[in-house]
């Protein structure tokens, strides 16, 4: 089971300091997406929506903030997508809370990010963590 799932499978943010960088970045994200998807499942719920999109919102931010740093370690052409990505997510975010898109893009985002945060924490070696708790 990856990470993902155990956050959508427990339903809770992890508690607790996690020793990697990478693995909070990995429960934090995926903590977000469970809940936008969780938020999905309730199309009645608009409150829940709000709030998922707008932890969503944070994290993201968070995200750029730690990529922005020429000294993360992330390459100019990855932070140059996950800048564009962002744009996107923040531009999108706002046509949802209007009622004039749906979500689900959002969560097919963070999930091809998850799956390459995933993919880089088992191919490369560490660089300085992009989401900060």
């Amino acid at each position: 089971m990856n990470a993902a799932q155990q956050a959508h499978q427990s339903g809770a943010e992890p508690n607790g300091p996690v020793a990697d960088p990478h693995q909070a970045d990995l429960q934090r994200l995926s903590y977000v997406t469970a809940g936008l998807s969780a938020a999905l499942a309730a199309p009645d719920d608009f409150p829940r929506l709000a709030q998922a999109l707008s932890d969503n919102r944070n994290l993201w931010v968070r995200l750029v903030i730690g990529v922005a740093d020429e000294t993360s370690g992330v390459p100019p052409s990855l932070r140059d997508q996950i800048l564009s990505l962002f744009k996107f997510t923040w531009e999108h975010t706002s046509l949802v809370l209007r009622d004039k898109a749906t979500a689900e893009v959002l969560v097919d985002i963070n999930t091809a990010l998850l799956r390459g945060l995933e993919g880089q924490i088992l191919a490369s070696p560490p660089v300085q963590a992009m989401v900060y708790q």
